[in-house]
């Protein structure tokens, strides 16, 4: 980080041939010798300090960066209209000064053929038969794993555990389970995108009842691997969802249950779900972030 008072003639001698200064996060120069555009996907740390500062210390700079950022930055780009609204109402900067680029998806994502080969593939790798539901994000607080492992509880009890739980991501504390779902849900931790690629293709559904996201890529990831999606009615997921997924209380453990059996139980409603998606996943991509974002810098 650059502080002004540290720089003076050399920071203008430096960035004096420099037309736009583009920071990818909050960790940005404070001061303006150059047009500066700074990216925050979100702002969660504001919202769950205790989940992201070891201390106060730690926190009080997280916050004195978002204070040099709605001070100095001539352009804050950020993923979503929730994200954009948290920015303008908690750090106090003019609207306009804060544009909406969404993110794109890998094109490594997309749907696969074979779906028997893909299944062979997962019980090599990962000992996965038949069917499943795959949640992605571990015990990341953000990721409401307990509600969906509850949610799943009362599934298994309605209609049997014909699903299993195929949960991907890291686990940074033991997670207790019950005889029934300790027969019934897998852990795989982290996984490769090539792997992930495949989850995507052959779960039957993936749910991410996720309490807080910037955007929710794992949402568009599963949308355009033509899985069915069931997320958060909150944050910035129904606009990623738009139509095409079905979105429920993240903190009510019925309506989720209830939406996973309808979902499960529904052949008609799962490839409704899955021509929804891919139609509304192709309004993503990084070629139109590529292009919104220079836009950015030529308006600067």
């Amino acid at each position: 980080m650059i502080h002004r008072k540290r720089v003076g003639f050399i920071g203008r001698l430096l960035f004096r041939d420099i037309d736009v200064f583009h920071f990818p996060n909050s960790e940005v120069w404070y001061s303006k010798y150059a047009k500066t555009v700074v990216t925050l996907h979100d702002i969660a740390p504001l919202h769950f300090p205790e989940h992201f500062f070891r201390n106060n210390r730690e926190f009080s700079v997280y916050k004195e960066s978002l204070y040099f950022i709605a001070q100095n930055a001539d352009a804050i780009i950020t993923v979503s209209n929730f994200s954009k609204n948290d920015i303008v109402n908690h750090l106090h900067v003019n609207y306009k000064k804060v544009k909406v680029i969404y993110n794109g998806v890998d094109n490594r994502f997309k749907v696969m053929e074979m779906p028997d080969v893909n299944q062979s593939q997962l019980n090599e790798r990962f000992g996965i038969k038949g069917k499943f539901i795959l949640f992605i994000g571990g015990d990341d607080f953000r990721k409401n794993l307990k509600i969906l492992l509850s949610a799943y509880s009362k599934v298994v009890e309605r209609i049997g555990p014909s699903w299993k739980l195929v949960i991907a991501g890291k686990i940074s504390n033991s997670i207790t389970l019950n005889q029934e779902l300790s027969n019934n849900v897998l852990f795989l931790g982290r996984v490769s995108d090539e792997d992930l690629l495949l989850l995507y293709n052959t779960a039957d559904l993936f749910v991410f009842p996720s309490i807080f996201e910037g955007f929710g890529l794992p949402v568009l990831e599963a949308m355009t691997c033509g899985c069915p999606v069931i997320t958060s009615n909150i944050a910035s997921l129904p606009e990623v969802a738009g139509n095409a997924c079905v979105l429920v209380n993240p903190d009510d453990v019925d309506n989720l249950k209830d939406e996973i059996i309808k979902v499960l139980e529904s052949g008609e409603l799962k490839d409704k779900m899955r021509n929804n998606g891919l139609r509304q996943a192709s309004n993503f991509s990084w070629d139109n972030s590529a292009a919104q974002t220079i836009s950015v810098y030529r308006g600067l």
